[in-house]
């Protein structure tokens, strides 16, 4: 299969390793993929993809707009990772029922706690580019160009809503503006907590592995779908609402898996800028993971010292430490990656020619200007700069929230405040960090960024249309936007400092750690989960050919943020596991895909029913699950 990859790079790539760069949309994929899906060992057709009324997208959905999940029974039963059911446990938990440290399981339907968290399914797609893209669109203000779309987007939900009053519509723009979809959704908002691991084992390693390879963790949590018990459809909270009856779900498959096995993953892959220029690049890398790094360590490092001191503030602030920590990381290894491989030269000289082929062709000649791009990203750097440090700062740290503990709010507060001023120019400076001071020197960093922003955004767009140009006869890809995507591969080890990583690990590695967890605090778990994972025998859910009791894989899929929770399935659709994070020579993926190095870490789903069953004693879900009535 053809593929788009930095065209320095692709040869390195496809020398060294085997993996299939793409996260396609489903309502067009490419018969040319497919056929490559085909080779690699998908048995389902073409049309049980997407298409049919028993197609596997009907059992993926979107959780809470930032993770992905996967229905499991014919009784709205849901799959997505601990980190993604986080929130929710966490505002569920208190000090006298601590479901984040101490887990929770349902017994019965009674006992699912309500929670805040929506799941959405996705409809259908449609290609709405002729309805939207013209030379009038082309001549109004990015402003007008919104408002167009919006009046578009109501029109085509009103059509929708003749055939399903609760449908919703969203219009995305793809390949940088030069494609539009259209996407009906349907949202559920009733879902509540079913099942939960304790932390120590739903985030096991924490920080401490978090973008690692080996690992062992945990890492999912069970929900269930409520509906409206005479229409099946979408419902408010009600305790006369029944579990959803999903059109399709997947089997959770204890078969597992070898090297080489088919693995596919559906999900919602949020954000990638991998047609960006090289110009970029250098931004994302000196502004924006710049200051996500200097901005969040101070941050993590007050909570840790306040979360270790006292209960009540741990269950308070470990969400808001979790989310600052995994892009704290995230930053650092990104950027490690990105001057590791040289990415931004290797671009220059792909743009070199994508400028070549414009010459020659004639093709948006005297409309892209990648001189222009260089200077404008160069111009726009002091602003955007203000604007990052503004947000991981100023936008949520700077003020102390009431509702929490003051004591730690207002160190955090006074640190960020002292960052930022030691940080940005004097013209980004408020005359006093007085909420109303701070609002208006935003409004005037937004005005800035937004001037050079329209005109940087006009430049990638055509830059993004040439490389469509030049490369015709390849399959392309969209960069992800949060929309359900596709991507395929197979189950395997790689290099992992210069010998092979392996592509699973055991219980017996995790007790291993365990052991470990009075000098690592990631490692400490409840004794009777070492005594759990020490255990000889794993029956029916050890590994037929290794049998041990094998915990998280590793697969060459192409995913990024927001696929977290993504179901892995198998060559026939079966549940192999959930995607749940990447190791540390993927974190550019955002930008670049690395086929020789990057991996999708995978919770086994065997893992997930040996805790469902033997540690929740949950026979309840145990058997819905496997079907039995």
């Amino acid at each position: 299969m053809k593929r788009l990859i930095l065209a320095i790079t692709l040869t390195l790539c496809l020398a060294a390793a085997k993996a299939d760069e793409g996260m396609w949309t489903l309502y067009n994929l490419p018969q040319a993929v497919y056929n490559q899906m085909k080779m690699e060992g998908i048995t389902m057709s073409y049309d049980d993809l997407y298409k049919s009324d028993n197609a596997l997208k009907n059992a993926v959905v979107n959780f809470c707009d930032y993770c992905s999940g996967v229905v499991v029974s014919d009784q709205g039963l849901l799959f997505t990772n601990h980190h993604c059911g986080f929130e929710h446990i966490n505002k569920a938990s208190s000090v006298e029922h601590d479901y984040m440290r101490d887990g929770f399981v349902a017994k019965n339907r009674q006992q699912e706690i309500p929670t805040s968290a929506f799941v959405r399914f996705m409809i259908s797609q449609e290609d709405v580019t002729a309805k939207v893209v013209s030379p009038a669109f082309n001549a109004k203000s990015p402003k007008d160009q919104s408002l167009f779309i919006e009046e578009l987007r109501k029109q085509l939900q009103e059509e929708a809503r003749k055939i399903d009053s609760t449908y919703s519509v969203d219009i995305d723009p793809f390949y940088e503006g030069n494609q539009w979809v259209a996407t009906v959704y349907q949202t559920f908002n009733d879902v509540r907590l079913v099942f939960a691991a304790p932390k120590s084992m739903g985030k096991f390693g924490g920080e401490t592995d978090n973008w690692m390879w080996p690992r062992q963790t945990a890492d999912f949590s069970v929900f269930r779908i409520y509906a409206d018990p005479k229409t099946n459809g979408p419902a408010e909270y009600s305790e006369n609402n029944v579990p959803y009856k999903p059109k399709r779900y997947s089997k959770v498959s204890l078969d597992g898996y070898k090297p080489g096995s088919y693995a596919m993953i559906m999900g919602y892959p949020g954000s990638t800028n991998r047609y960006i220029s090289s110009y970029g690049i250098q931004q994302r890398r000196d502004v924006m993971n710049a200051a996500m790094i200097d901005c969040r360590k101070p941050v993590l490092d007050i909570l840790r010292e306040k979360m270790a001191s006292d209960q009540k503030l741990r269950i308070m602030y470990e969400e808001k430490f979790a989310h600052a920590a995994n892009y704290y990381k995230n930053s650092i290894g990104m950027n490690k990656c990105i001057d590791s491989i040289g990415l931004i030269a290797q671009k220059q000289k792909y743009e070199a020619e994508v400028e070549a082929f414009v010459n020659k062709s004639g093709y948006l000649k005297g409309k892209l200007d990648l001189e222009l791009i260089k200077n404008l990203y160069a111009e726009e750097a002091e602003a955007y700069k203000a604007f990052w440090y503004y947000r991981e700062c100023l936008s949520s740290n700077a003020t102390v929230d009431s509702t929490k503990d003051i004591a730690t709010e207002t160190a955090i507060s006074e640190a960020m405040i002292k960052k930022y001023k030691e940080s940005i120019a004097e013209k980004y400076q408020p005359k006093s960090f007085s909420q109303e001071d701070m609002k208006e020197i935003l409004t005037a960093i937004r005005a800035d960024v937004k001037d050079y922003q329209n005109r940087i955004n006009e430049q990638e767009k055509y830059l993004t249309a040439a490389i469509l140009r030049m490369e015709e006869d390849k399959p392309h890809y969209s960069d992800a936007n949060f929309t359900m995507r596709l991507t395929y591969g197979q189950v395997g080890e790689y290099m992992l400092a210069g010998k092979p990583s392996g592509y699973y690990t055991d219980a017996q590695s995790m007790v291993a750690k365990m052991q470990m967890g009075e000098e690592i605090a990631d490692y400490k778990v409840q004794p009777e989960l070492i005594k759990l994972m020490s255990q000889k025998s794993f029956g029916k859910y050890a590994d037929k050919k290794t049998k041990k009791m094998q915990l998280c894989f590793l697969t060459n899929n192409d995913i990024t943020g927001g696929n977290s929770g993504s179901p892995v399935f198998g060559d026939n659709g079966q549940l192999l596991g959930l995607a749940f994070d990447g190791n540390w020579d993927s974190l550019a993926n955002d930008i670049y895909f690395d086929a020789t190095l990057g991996r999708t870490i995978c919770v086994d789903s065997r893992y997930i029913m040996f805790l469902i069953d033997k540690w929740g004693g949950a026979k309840n879900l145990v058997k819905e699950i496997q079907g039995v009535k």
